[in-house]
């Protein structure tokens, strides 16, 4: 989940997700603050920040080289 790319989820940003809805597996729907979530850590990213619970907020037109996507399967 981290040392490659920031990966792109489902999630939309809301600043308060965490404090009001449940800690296990929540997904944020509501995308009124027009942002996405990335999470994990790139190549680029410093030493110490590099973890997969990390998030990072950005516009979804977002085109880097640190920033990609995880192709999975649920079971």
């Amino acid at each position: 989940m981290l040392g490659n790319v920031f990966e792109w989820v489902v999630d939309w940003y809301d600043p308060y997700f965490y404090e009001r809805d449940a800690l296990v597996d929540p997904v944020q729907t509501d995308n009124s603050s027009g942002l996405r979530v990335v999470r994990g850590g790139g190549w680029a990213t410093r030493a110490g920040y590099s973890h997969s619970t990390w998030r990072r907020v950005v516009e979804p037109e977002t085109i880097n080289n640190t920033t990609g996507f995880r192709c999975a399967r649920g079971g």
